[in-house]
């Protein structure tokens, strides 16, 4: 039986049945500099084995009855716990991540692109005219090599009906506003936007100040208010009898993505990830892509968390997750697609959850926005999608987190947030030290992005327009890793605060279960 964090020893070879997972290097972005061609693109797909599925009668994904066996066990995990098999029908599923390197101007990829959402069948080989790198598991280290020649070819329309069955979630239940509205009973004053080394992954937090959770009262810590690019500047020695009760930057209110690297980009996550949870925060998932949750993989505790994602397009990994979710007795909160905006207020910040309005996973996901009305700002999580997509935006910010980590083109620049006046403002790029994407040269963050956000007054002095992050960033601009191999622990903004020395990655305290390293 695999799990999403181990490695199955299904042949990489072979037809599979696959989704269009994602892309890099497809655009028409010149050559960096000293290098003649483009990076080489890449397509990536979430796949299944073709042998595998649906072949044995017995298997709860036999064809026959599928749909009904299907639709059983999701309602009654959204109702809190399927009775009749207390066993995950999911873990043992092989699901595979195909990666496929090609030339940019490869007609192969438009074809691929214009099939996003569809079923697709791909034939692995010893040999072929384009290279696959075929990973068997989020944290595969040595991924298998094949070899492919066909173009993806759309799988039978009765195929490809059981395999939406399967690995869709059409079966969910949408959260209706009410349980929205309910994921904060009362929201907590929020002073500290924290956006985590986690690797080639997102990993955000909305947290309050460190305050005793025994007595609720503020501890005696002297100036500890909101910093950012670092850790305050007290040491644990003031926080006296209430120390295994308070965490090192704060209490987190809520997450924003829980991913880590993943995949080929697996080996840039840092050596232990673990996120406080003293306060049971709920995690919003702004997307599907797994190096925007894989991190509830490394601190496993977070499987049992209130999960709050968007409806979207998935495939057999996403689907594991979802039930390994529910199976640890955590729960998902179902964003239909096309809900209102979902608004908590607090004392000072009101806090805005919507739908972005693009296409794809990842022009499609959640953004949210914080305001603090008696600072008279605003903080901007973006997800993975781009600035056109989100309705409403704010022609200024105290601080953002950059869309993909930094690798998107920011088409909608013109409108790009510009700084707020005030020297607080922060630009948050959280990336993996020395990422790569397909065989060649495709890294983030990228350079249109960059100079999309410097034209808009965001600065980042130390890193140039050619190779940015290659360098510690300064000014406007933090992040959370340097270029080829260094962790920086974490980005971090305030609403009232300067910068301070970069720190580590936040240490939780009141950990009772050892996450997984």
């Amino acid at each position: 039986m695999a799990t999403l964090s181990e490695v199955h020893q299904y042949p990489v070879t072979g037809k599979v049945y696959a989704r269009l997972e994602g892309s890099e290097g497809v655009d028409s972005d010149p050559a960096p500099p000293g290098q003649e061609e483009r990076p080489i693109a890449v397509i990536s797909f979430d796949a299944i084995h073709a042998d595998w599925f649906g072949t044995s009668q017995e298997s709860f994904f036999a064809f026959d009855g599928l749909e009904e066996r299907v639709g059983d066990y999701w309602n009654g995990m959204f109702e809190g716990g399927w009775l009749d098999s207390p066993d995950d029908p999911y873990a043992p599923v092989p699901a595979l991540h195909v990666e496929v390197s090609l030339r940019p101007d490869d007609p192969w990829i438009a074809q691929t692109l214009d099939a996003r959402d569809q079923w697709v069948e791909l034939k692995l080989g010893p040999s072929g005219e384009h290279a696959v790198d075929v990973f068997r598991g989020l944290f595969d280290l040595d991924p298998g090599v094949a070899w492919i020649s066909d173009r993806p070819r759309p799988v039978h329309p009765q195929l490809a009906t059981q395999l939406s069955t399967a690995f869709d979630m059409d079966s969910w239940p949408a959260a209706s506003d009410k349980d929205l509205k309910g994921v904060f009973d009362t929201l907590p004053p929020i002073e500290q936007l924290i956006s985590f080394d986690v690797g080639q992954g997102t990993a955000t937090c909305l947290a309050r100040a460190c305050r005793c959770i025994l007595c609720r009262d503020a501890l005696d810590l002297g100036d500890h208010s909101t910093v950012a690019y670092g850790k305050p500047s007290w040491s644990y020695a003031h926080l006296s009898r209430c120390i295994e009760e308070a965490c090192e930057s704060g209490l987190p209110v809520c997450y924003f993505d829980l991913g880590c690297g993943v995949y080929r980009n697996a080996r840039t996550r840092p050596r232990a990830i673990r996120f406080c949870n003293c306060l049971n925060p709920p995690v919003i998932l702004s997307h599907w892509d797994t190096d925007h949750w894989a991190g509830a993989y490394r601190d496993r505790r977070f499987l049992a968390s209130r999960w709050v994602a968007p409806r979207q397009s998935i495939g057999p990994t996403h689907t594991k997750f979802a039930s390994k979710i529910l199976q640890s007795g955590g729960s998902i909160l179902i964003v239909p697609d096309h809900s209102r905006s979902v608004s908590w207020s607090g004392h000072c910040e009101l806090v805005t959850l919507q739908r972005a309005t693009g296409s794809g996973r990842n022009d499609s996901g959640l953004f949210m926005q914080v305001w603090n009305r008696c600072e008279d700002k605003n903080w901007l999580l973006t997800g993975d999608a781009d600035y056109q997509h989100i309705p409403n935006l704010p022609c200024e910010s105290a601080a953002i987190a950059v869309p993909h980590h930094g690798a998107s083109k920011c088409v909608g620049k013109k409108s790009l947030p510009r700084p707020s006046d005030t020297a607080e403002s922060r630009l948050l790029y959280s990336f993996g030290p020395g990422n790569e994407h397909g065989r060649n040269g495709v890294s983030h963050p990228r350079r249109a992005a960059v100079d999309a956000h410097v034209n808009a007054g965001w600065k980042s002095p130390g890193w140039n327009s050619g190779t940015p992050g290659d360098a510690v960033a300064h000014g406007t601009t933090l992040a959370t890793a340097q270029h080829p191999c260094n962790h920086l622990g974490w980005a971090a903004a305030g609403w009232d605060r300067e910068p301070t020395q970069p720190g580590r990655l936040m240490r939780c305290l009141n950990v009772k279960t050892p996450p997984q390293t």
